[in-house]
């Protein structure tokens, strides 16, 4: 088994820098299917229990839209993307040039969700990928539509309750639609070493 490290405000400064090059990288992205400017908080970093996980990114009674995947090369982690749902309604409204919005989603909406995550997600990771000088690459995305805190069941079955985990969290936003969503990586602390390791080496301290 992998030593959990101790993290140092340092390296989660580290963290949070890194955190912030991906979410720019995404955010040209997002810019570009919206056709205006996103803006992008500055990221936060947490080590929770991972049973504490949902109540960090979403509100217990919000229905909400999630976009997430894992890594499978280059990095062990997750990634999530989540739109509130009336986010996600204007954002489809925006993409379908209807200025009033919709007021549904359906399997075609869902799917261009999916798609659209799929591209933002790829785009943050890029940002990560051009750091680390090395491919990284994450498997097909799932999408789902569920209520607040239950969000992120269907990213952590495979993690025992008593883990820790390490979040780090960028909201973004656009003025008009009104477009509010968060960018997450999830790290189990057992497998962030190799992450810290190159964090380092790059910072020439290894």
């Amino acid at each position: 088994m992998s030593e959990k490290p101790e993290l140092s405000d340092f390296e989660l400064d580290a963290l949070r820098e890194t955190a912030n090059i991906g979410t720019g990288s995404a955010s040209i992205a997002l810019s570009a299917l919206v056709g205006q400017k996103v803006t992008i908080d500055v990221p936060k970093t947490s080590v929770v229990p991972v049973r504490q996980v949902g109540d960090r990114i979403s509100r217990a009674d919000e229905p909400v839209i999630g976009i997430y995947s894992s890594l499978q090369k280059g990095m062990s982690g997750n990634i999530l993307f989540v739109l509130p749902q009336t986010s996600a309604f204007a954002l489809m409204g925006q993409l379908k040039n209807r200025d009033e919005g919709i007021a549904h989603l359906g399997k075609e909406e869902m799917e261009l969700l999916k798609k659209l995550g799929s591209v933002v997600c790829s785009a943050y990771l890029a940002g990560l990928a051009k750091l680390f000088e090395q491919r990284i690459e994450f498997r097909t995305p799932n999408i789902v539509s569920t209520v607040g805190s239950s969000i992120v069941d269907f990213m952590l079955v495979q993690i025992a309750d008593d883990e820790e985990v390490l979040l780090i969290s960028v909201a973004f936003n656009t003025e008009t639609p009104r477009i509010d969503g968060t960018f997450t990586l999830l790290f189990t602390l057992s497998t962030l070493a190799p992450l810290l390791e190159k964090l380092r080496r790059k910072m020439g301290m290894a």
